[in-house]
């Protein structure tokens, strides 16, 4: 079936008339004969005609012919074709998690009606499996945008795909893929609110620190408390050991007197309010270093590859700016939101991942791990006089997070539901249209081709012909 993108260029047609206009109103000179006598002319009436008279018609069709093709070109045709149905409507996919809990009415009425479309119900796994909402299967879904790229590359070109999940950022890891097919994702939550116990830790005698987390559709966070070992023996809480101090070792130069003080005193302060126990040990660079496993280096010298190859897996050395620096105005903003002034900076060659960066884009803390062992790069140093870092809550939040790194959330805990915007996946170059809309199940089994390429040869054709006669009529 033939559509026109721009059906309004067919008033351009009433150009049609004006060739025909040209011929009836165009005469031709009388042609003069010379003859040497009229003696023998028979005389005869005169007859005058006020017709016009139509001349030279396949020329005029040709013209009536090239003005028409211009017209098609500008309302600018094209053909949908039917292609052949490949069988298969679409595919619903469906989360374990949705499957085997979701209670929504509508998300059963949803399900009945694309199954009487023809959509194949099948699970949101490996293989996709065809599956229905009787089967008891437990089949835990982990990344949601790869299983739906590998859905992408499956489906025949004019299937529809549906998606039913619970929403859960956790769900949603590595690139957000970019697909061919139409998508209409649904979310459907589980559960609103989850609370559980993280850790429950002797910190002293008759001591017991207890971690619990929160969380829901927006947020995890976590609660500490401490308890007497009695009451959390009471409540069945698995008891873990008394950490060993933690060996931390300051090690400086003469120069450097006042940065490690800094560094000493906000390691205790830390550890106090953790709960944590560190045998801290400052040094010269005078002395021979000793293994630890966290480790601030405030020296220009080069740290021994053999403490390196020493530390415990897990182990951390914290490195400051070599040399005297330059002098500048700046600033710099920690992961937490703080904004810290420095005066002076040391650049150097960029030896980690970028953690924090001055507001001209420039590296102030990378960080890196190489065989089991974390290293971070601060292209400043802790005292005073080059930055205010010491000072300010980013410091004690800094180094918390290498004293006690961040909890891992296990998956099963974690409600934090992701938005549209980080969800869907991206168009590809042909405009699928994947949104959270309801649509019709129905897919679009046609496909459009252009007639502007087979009309502009036409449209090239008639002009040359019309030329060629043109000229021939005056020869």
């Amino acid at each position: 079936m033939m559509e026109f993108l721009s059906p309004l260029a067919f008033a351009g047609a009433l150009a049609l008339g004006v060739p025909l206009v040209i011929h009836l109103l165009s005469s031709r000179e009388a042609v003069v004969v010379k003859v040497g006598s009229i003696k023998f002319l028979e005389k005869s009436d005169a007859v005058t005609s006020r017709r016009p008279k139509l001349t030279e018609l396949p020329l005029l069709c040709l013209r009536l012919a090239l003005l028409l093709a211009l017209t098609l070109l500008i309302a600018e045709p094209i053909l949908n074709r039917l292609e052949k149905s490949s069988g298969v409507v679409g595919w619903v996919l469906i989360s374990a998690d949705v499957k085997n809990r979701v209670v929504d009415k509508w998300f059963y009425q949803t399900l009945d009606s694309l199954k009487a479309a023809g959509y194949e119900v099948r699970l949101l796994a490996n293989g996709f499996p065809e599956t229905n909402l009787d089967d008891t299967t437990r089949i835990e879904t982990t990344n949601v945008w790869s299983l739906l790229k590998e859905a992408d590359a499956q489906l025949p070109k004019n299937a529809s795909l549906w998606l039913f999940t619970s929403g859960r950022l956790v769900q949603l890891s590595g690139e957000r893929p970019t697909l061919r097919h139409h998508v209409v994702w649904k979310t459907a939550p589980i559960d609103e609110e989850k609370k559980w116990i993280q850790s429950a830790r002797i910190v002293g005698q008759d001591s017991v620190l207890v971690t619990s987390g929160e969380s829901n559709l927006r947020y995890v966070r976590w609660i500490t408390s401490f308890q007497s070992e009695a009451e959390a023996r009471a409540q069945g809480f698995p008891l873990l050991a008394q950490e060993p101090p933690k060996r931390t070792l300051i090690f400086y130069d003469n120069n450097r007197k006042t940065d490690a003080r800094y560094v000493e005193q906000g390691l205790r302060a830390v550890a106090s309010v953790l709960r944590k126990k560190l045998d801290i040990v400052s040094q010269s660079s005078k002395e021979l270093p000793q293994s630890a496993s966290l480790i601030f280096w405030l020296s220009d010298k080069d740290v021994p590859k053999s403490l390196v190859k020493s530390g415990q897996d897990g182990a951390s050395i914290i490195f400051d700016a070599k040399g005297d620096g330059e002098a500048t105005n700046g600033f710099f903003k920690t992961q937490t939101g703080d904004v810290v002034a420095f005066s002076k900076y040391v650049p150097l060659k960029s030896r980690g991942t970028p953690v924090w960066r001055d507001e001209f884009g420039r590296s102030m803390l990378e960080g890196e791990t190489r065989d089991s062992v974390t290293q971070y790069f601060f292209y400043s140093r802790f005292a005073p006089s080059w930055s205010e870092f010491v000072s300010t809550p980013a410091f004690p939040e800094w180094l918390s997070s290498i004293i006690q790194p961040a909890i891992t959330v296990d998956l099963q805990n974690d409600l934090r539901h992701a938005s549209d915007f980080q969800r869907l996946p991206k168009r590809d170059s042909l405009g699928a249209n994947n949104s959270d809309e309801t649509v019709s199940p129905q897919p679009n089994n046609s496909e459009a081709m252009s007639l502007q390429l087979p009309l502009w040869i036409f449209a090239t054709i008639l002009f040359i012909i019309e030329r060629i006669m043109s000229q021939r009529q005056f020869l």
